[in-house]
């Protein structure tokens, strides 16, 4: 399959997704490829907690066609948002990352090059099958409740408002 086939194949099924998630009032944007853009994504805003702080989650394919032919590679991906201005944003040690993820049911938290916090999850799905609608609303609502329940815990540490040890201990 080209390369252009496999792109709107993917467009198409995140054309798909974005209409289920409307479906149930979760609104969101489909970026179509472009220059700015090699890859189609579905992005959705989700509030993290009661304070007002939103993250986005994009939900994009992974390029995997070369290595796995019957298998698609569709990836959940949020940055936690940063501590805000005028706040001094601790720094998230690895073991604490460590300890949260074996705590944490569904997907991953981490940090970038450039120390900012994301939960990311893969979903394996048939490359020449379109997405199941249940299974897809099951795996946006574990996303977002690891997100929500877990990430809004790293803004907290991050903004000073937990220690390390309340923080495990809250997990």
């Amino acid at each position: 399959m080209s390369d252009n086939t496999e792109l709107q194949r993917q467009q198409v099924d995140l054309t798909f997704l974005k209409e289920t998630l409307d479906k149930v009032g979760i609104y969101g944007h489909l970026t179509p490829v472009s220059d700015e853009s090699p890859l189609p994504f579905l992005s959705v805003q989700l509030g993290l907690n009661d304070q007002g702080d939103q993250a986005y989650i994009q939900m994009m394919y992974i390029p995997s066609a070369e290595i796995m032919d019957e298998t698609n590679l569709l990836q959940f991906f949020a940055v936690i948002p940063e501590a805000g201005e005028g706040v001094t944003e601790q720094p998230i040690p690895d073991s604490l990352f460590a300890a949260l993820n074996r705590r944490t049911p569904f997907g991953y938290f981490g940090t970038d090059d450039h120390g900012q916090a994301f939960c990311r999850y893969v979903y394996a799905l048939a490359r020449y099958t379109p997405p199941n609608e249940q299974v897809f609303m099951e795996v946006i609502d574990m996303f977002t409740g690891v997100l929500t329940a877990f990430g809004s815990k790293i803004l907290a540490y991050r903004r000073g408002q937990l220690t390390e040890a309340e923080l495990l201990q809250q997990i």
